[in-house]
């Protein structure tokens, strides 16, 4: 039985280590890397007057960035106590990707520029955090296959998901690693227990 318990804290304290630390790395890596593809071609073609589309472009690279760093090292963690395909990441890109893209066309629509929402820009983080609803309930959604078939009530992670990625802009993502760590810690070690027979 304390074996059983040491293995659950160990995951548990790796899990949510892990994502303290990936998160605003992540985030720091996707920004930096959205900001050098919009200087490279508003030097090279568009000056200042970057296509609106652009924006767009933007939040797919910076959340790429963001969902392969933190998803790869779910994955790396996840592998050494269960089956996993590493789909597991492409689920978590996908999700980022789809999410951004239907908040992009909306805000589009709405003439409301996406950058505007971030916390750093004094934006509504409210908005933001409901863009990071509906991706971590895309990402959940992507991801649950993979539990399903090994696992009863895998569905949670779903809502988990969804829940812990809103946590993220609330929490000014150095805090929200910390938090969505916590929290989806601990979802998948009640998760992992429901093993079906």
């Amino acid at each position: 039985m304390n074996q059983f318990i040491d293995n659950k804290t160990r995951f548990f304290l790796k899990w949510t280590l892990w994502s303290a630390f990936l998160i605003p790395g992540g985030a720091g890596l996707g920004l930096l890397a959205a900001i050098t593809f919009s200087d490279f071609f508003a030097n090279s073609y568009y000056g200042e007057d970057l296509p609106r589309s652009f924006e767009i472009a933007n939040y797919w690279i910076s959340m790429s960035i963001l969902g392969t760093v933190i998803s790869l090292a779910q994955w790396l963690l996840l592998r050494r106590n269960i089956r996993l395909s590493p789909l597991w990441i492409l689920a978590c890109i996908g999700g980022f990707i789809m999410g951004e893209s239907i908040a992009g066309v909306i805000l589009w629509k709405l003439e409301i520029d996406r950058a505007d929402l971030g916390w750093a820009q004094g934006g509504s983080i409210l908005a933001e955090a409901l863009i990071f609803l509906f991706s971590g309930a895309l990402i959940g959604f992507f991801q649950y296959p993979l539990l399903k078939k090994v696992y009863h009530k895998a569905e949670l992670w779903i809502v988990v998901s969804a829940i812990a990625w809103a946590l993220v802009p609330l929490t000014i993502f150095i805090f929200g690693g910390l938090i969505l760590g916590a929290i989806t810690g601990a979802a998948l070690i009640w998760i992992l227990r429901l093993k079906k027979e």
